[in-house]
């Protein structure tokens, strides 16, 4: 009984399928930005963090969306 369950979950685990990888619209930032701070401006965002690690200093990025 419990090799057939086996066989059966098996076979179930078979017929899944991993999920397609979705298009990201947004950049993705590249760098340990830990602690970050955003904020908005008229229409404008405006993001801060520390990343003393990769960039000494508070680099601010700015974004329209």
């Amino acid at each position: 009984m419990k090799r057939q369950n086996f066989i059966i979950l098996l076979f179930f685990c078979s017929l899944l399928q991993a999920q397609p990888s979705g298009v990201y619209q947004n950049p993705i930032l590249h760098a340990d930005y830990s602690d970050p701070d955003v904020i908005r401006v008229g229409d404008d965002f405006y993001m801060t963090a520390s990343s003393f690690n990769c960039v000494p200093g508070l680099p601010i990025l700015h974004s329209k969306d």
